[in-house]
């Protein structure tokens, strides 16, 4: 009975309210931002005060070179952070990428940070799924990103030259293997420091 009061609730604060919150799908008061206050409040952020010393980077730690990696927020099965990610990928929420991309620009702001950046580049979908999906949510999170750090966005400096697998139920050497030749920079010069952004940090693949 209680479970069933409170979709009840939240189905008749969708008919009243037609901007809710991303988290609690309850009324947002005093924000224009997609969460609330109480929401942003309990997001799982990570605790890093370097981009040498988190979890983000052991993943990528000797498998390739690189100066740093870090990750905004932990995940969990129908979490918030879950829900946020849903929201973007499914339901088109691109001012949600642009408010998280702004969210882990403020972050990167506040630690050791000492690598001068040339530019950010997001990391492609292939053109099919992008037109199906109407947009990719990486650019998006980039461009939140960009605008705190000030620094440019390359959206179009890597190509998806291949349609993939979903990663879903993938392991870590599968995850490799299904993504082999499907990226070309071919057309990127590189002349610094680069930011590659996703939307997922899984097995680092």
């Amino acid at each position: 009975m209680a479970n069933s009061s409170i979709s009840f609730g939240k189905d008749l604060a969708k008919s009243v309210f037609p901007h809710l919150c991303v988290g609690c799908e309850l009324p947002k008061l005093l924000t224009k931002e997609q969460l609330c206050s109480s929401c942003t409040l309990q997001l799982p952020l990570f605790k890093w005060n370097s981009v040498t010393n988190n979890a983000a980077y052991d993943v990528f730690k000797g498998r390739l070179p690189f100066e740093g990696a870090f990750a905004l927020m932990k995940f969990s099965k129908q979490g918030i952070t879950q829900k946020i990610m849903h929201d973007i990928k499914y339901n088109g929420n691109k001012k949600l990428a642009f408010e998280m991309g702004q969210k882990l620009g403020k972050a990167m702001q506040n630690v050791e940070w000492n690598i001068p950046l040339a530019g950010i580049i997001p990391v492609p979908l292939h053109p099919k799924k992008e037109e199906k999906r109407g947009f990719n949510q990486a650019i998006e999170l980039g461009k939140g990103l960009a605008q705190e750090l000030e620094i440019p966005i390359l959206s179009r400096a890597i190509e998806r030259t291949r349609q993939t697998e979903t990663q879903t139920k993938k392991n870590r050497i599968e995850r490799i293997e299904n993504l082999l030749g499907a990226f070309n920079s071919k057309k990127f010069k590189n002349n610094g420091n680069y930011l590659l952004i996703d939307d997922v940090l899984t097995t680092g693949a």
